[in-house]
Order: C-alpha cells, then structure tokens, then sequence
C-alpha cells in the first residue's frame, strides 16, 4: 500500500484563511485594491540597492517590499509583496483584517506598549493572525514571534515561489475559502520528479474530500537494467526508468490519497486565529511542539535558545513594544 500523506506541508505553507468570501485576488506584485491610508503602509525597494529608506521609517537593501492595507470585495486585508513576482524567491499574499479600526501606538489605548513618540499616533486594523505576545508572553516561541501555523487560512491567500538550480515550487491559494495547491519539480543528474497536490476541492470545512497527487519521475540513466519479470508469475514488474502514480494498476496495487482531508476551526485570537486543526484520521497539535529542539545555540548565542528577552521591539513606536 502506498499512502501520501502531506499534512505537514500543508501547516507549514497555509499560515492563516474565510470561507465567508470568496474573493478572487491578483497576484502581480503591484499594489492592488482600495488602498486605506493606514501606518501599516510601507514600501521599499524601488531600484535603490541600499541605504535608502522606507516610506514610513526602515531601511531598504534593494528587495522590492510593498505592505499596504486595501480594500477587496468590501472587506479589508493586509497585502504584502516580497520580490517582483518572478526571479528565484517571491512571496505575496493578502490576509483579512479582524475588522474595526485598532490603534497599534501612540493613542490612550495602544494595541501593543509603548509611546509611540517618534512612530506618532496611527490606526492600522487587526488582522486574522496570532494575538499580540504570542502564546508565551516572551516570544520565544516561533508561532509567537511569525505567526507561522496560528493564523487563519481561511482568511487569506498566498501564492509563493522557490525557482533555484535543481528545484522550482509553487505554493497557491488564490481564494480565502478554499484550500491551495502546491506543485513541485525536481531535477538533478538523469533523474527529474514532478509532483503537486491540488486541494482547491475543498474548503476548511470540509474534511471528506482529498486532493488531486500528481507524482511522475523519469530516470534517464542509460545503465539501468532492463524492465524484470516476476519469477514466480512471470508478469512485468514495474519500471525502474519512470514511475506514475497515476497509471497505477493491477493485481495488489493499492495507493491512498490522503492530503487535503483536515479542516480548520476559529479560534480565539484576532479576526479567528490560534484555532485548531482537524485530520480524518489522527491530529498534530501545532501548539504542543517542542520547538525549542529545532534552535542551536551556536547560532543563537544572545539568546541560548532559553530567553529572548521582553517585547518585540519598540522602534519608532517608543520603548517596551511592538508591531
């Protein structure tokens, strides 16, 4: 029996998403929508290659960035880009706002501590992703501090991409309501994979259904043996120059296709996040790892991978806090 199980990355990549609205969105690396004047908007990046700096504070070493707060569909999302759309790495995606109209700093009651004295006073809304602290208050803990796995996936989408010698990867959500689709090639010497899984069948409600796997490689290796008989039956065994999950047949094949069957409920932080998941079949608590078995010490000496000390920073908001 071969079983394909890829749940886990499915909680690495969907970082958060509503199955209240399907709005399709854009992927351009462009600023895009109803801009809403907001602190929260930044950009950066615009041809300089370093020294220059951001709208609204910050340093730029030339990556284009552009984070702006926009209206799509009649609701509001955070919109990020980080690249152009094309090259080797780029990332963009949109997550809804928690709704309302909360002042980060520098008003009576801030959302996170802090003055606010240089940043001065600014609204910029919640959005669908981990409260502020963290789950620990100290932000030693990387759900904490990124958000990574406790925001809501159905309020948001993403497309990001990986394009480097050897491997090209994409990971897509074009709708807040349903789930993405992620396809991967890999090449190196004789041999090239291609493998994706398309789980845009189903929303984060709906557990019954399992994603479309594509999973085809070739081997090219002019040494290789040529196709065996089974000893015993005399039939054809499978291959070793080329394999497809898909022409998958006879006697004793089984596959099971798995991925995509989980859902999402709403939790408790902003706008719904720090919710839980659901398998069919088993569970993982994304907030009972222990995460600190994935810090080594000798990279992070400041810390010791035991305390990374109070707040997140208060910058241009003042002291004891930040975004």
């Amino acid at each position: 029996m071969m079983r394909f199980d890829w749940r886990v990355l499915v909680c690495v990549a969907t970082l958060l998403w509503s199955s209240t609205a399907l709005a399709q969105f854009s992927f351009n690396a462009r600023s895009t929508g109803s801009v809403v004047s907001s602190i929260a908007n930044q950009t950066c990046g615009s041809g300089s290659t370093s020294g220059g700096m951001m709208d609204g504070g910050g340093v730029c070493d030339g990556t284009q960035f552009l984070q702006e707060v926009t209206t799509i569909g009649g609701n509001q999302y955070y919109h990020i880009v980080i690249g152009n759309g094309g090259g080797a790495f780029g990332i963009e995606y949109y997550v809804r706002t928690a709704g309302g109209t909360v002042c980060w700093y520098g008003c009576s009651s801030p959302r996170v501590s802090g003055g606010g004295m240089m940043g001065g006073g600014g609204v910029a809304p919640l959005s669908s992703s981990a409260g502020a602290g963290g789950l620990n208050g100290n932000n030693t803990d990387p759900l904490a501090s990124s958000n990574s796995g406790v925001g809501r996936p159905d309020r948001a989408a993403i497309r990001m991409f990986n394009n480097t010698t050897g491997m090209t990867q994409e990971f897509l959500k074009s709708t807040e309501s349903n789930k993405p689709k992620i396809t991967q090639t890999t090449s190196g010497g004789p041999i090239t994979q291609n493998f994706s899984i398309d789980m845009t069948n189903s929303t984060y409600s709906d557990m019954s259904k399992a994603g479309t796997v594509v999973l085809r490689s070739t081997n090219n290796d002019p040494n290789l043996p040529d196709q065996q008989r089974n000893p015993e039956t005399g039939a054809l065994l499978p291959r070793s120059d080329q394999f497809d999950l898909g022409q998958l047949s006879g006697p004793g094949v089984q596959s099971e296709i798995t991925g995509g069957r989980f859902t999402y409920t709403a939790g408790s932080g902003d706008g719904g996040s720090l919710g839980n998941y659901r398998y069919f079949a088993d569970s993982f608590d994304v907030y009972n790892v222990n995460w600190a078995s994935f810090c080594d010490p000798a990279q992070n000496t400041a810390s010791n991978c035991t305390d990374y000390g109070g707040g997140a920073g208060g910058g241009m908001g003042g002291g004891g806090g930040g975004m």
